[in-house]
C-alpha cells in the first residue's frame, strides 16, 4: 500500500512539473514573438506618422479625415489611395478647413498613392505610420489585401466592416501572422455595427438580472 502511495504521489508531482514547464514554454514563446514583433516594427513613436486613412478619397474616408484634421490637429495624418489628383484635391480642401477651424498653424495631411493591389506600395505607405485605418469597401474585395500589407508593415490597423464573412477570413489568414509581428487588427469600428453591439450586451445584461 505505502509503495502505491508513494507512486501515486510521484505521478501526480510529475504531472504538476509537466504543466509547469508547458506553461512556461508557452509563456516563454509567448513573450519571444511579442519582442520578435517589436524589434521588426520599431518602436510606435519613432514613425513620423500617428495615423494613415486608406481610402481617403471616398465618401467616408473624406469625412474620416475632416473630422480628424478639425477635431484631432494634432495628430499627423497620411492620406492614402489609388487617384494622385484626387487626394491632392482632398488635401488642399483639408488643409482649407484646418486653418480655419484651428488657425493658420494648423498642419497639413500628406499623401501618397497606393493602390490596394500594389503589397510593395501599400506597406510603403503603411511603414510610415503607427496605425491604418481602412475606410475601402466592399471590404470582401480588397479588405484583405490592405489588411494584409498593414500587418507586413508592422503597422497597426484598424477598419469600419460590417461584413462577417470578413472578419472570419481576417482571422483565418492573418492572426498568427499579426501576433507574431505584435500588430493589433480590429474590424467593425463603425457605427454599423453598434446595433449588434448594443443588442447583445442588452440580452447579457437581462439574462444576468434572471
Amino acid at each position: 500500500v505505502s509503495d502505491v502511495k508513494r507512486h501515486r504521489s510521484w505521478r501526480v508531482i510529475q504531472k504538476r512539473r509537466g504543466t509547469r514547464e508547458r506553461r512556461d514554454t508557452i509563456s516563454a514563446a509567448e513573450n519571444a514573438r511579442t519582442e520578435s514583433g517589436r524589434k521588426e516594427m520599431g518602436e510606435d513613436h519613432m514613425r513620423a506618422v500617428a495615423l494613415c486613412i486608406y481610402g481617403a478619397t471616398g465618401f467616408t474616408g473624406a469625412r474620416v479625415a475632416e473630422y480628424v484634421v478639425t477635431a484631432h490637429p494634432e495628430l499627423s495624418v497620411l492620406l492614402v489611395g489609388r487617384d494622385e489628383a484626387k487626394l491632392a484635391e482632398l488635401a488642399a480642401r483639408l488643409r482649407q478647413t484646418a486653418r480655419r477651424e484651428n488657425g493658420p498653424g494648423s498642419a497639413s495631411a500628406a499623401t501618397q498613392v497606393a493602390e490596394a493591389g500594389d503589397h510593395d506600395a501599400l506597406v510603403a505607405a503603411f511603414g510610415r505610420c503607427r496605425v491604418v485605418l481602412n475606410c475601402a469597401g466592399p471590404y470582401r474585395y480588397t479588405g484583405l489585401l490592405v489588411a494584409a500589407a498593414a500587418v507586413d508593415a508592422g503597422t497597426h490597423y484598424l477598419d469600419l466592416c460590417g461584413e462577417p464573412e470578413f472578419f472570419d477570413r481576417v482571422l483565418l489568414q492573418l492572426d498568427a501572422r499579426a501576433r507574431e509581428r505584435g500588430v493589433l487588427v480590429a474590424s467593425a469600428c463603425a457605427f454599423d455595427c453598434v446595433p449588434a453591439e448594443l443588442t447583445a450586451a442588452l440580452v447579457l445584461g437581462k439574462r444576468s438580472a434572471q
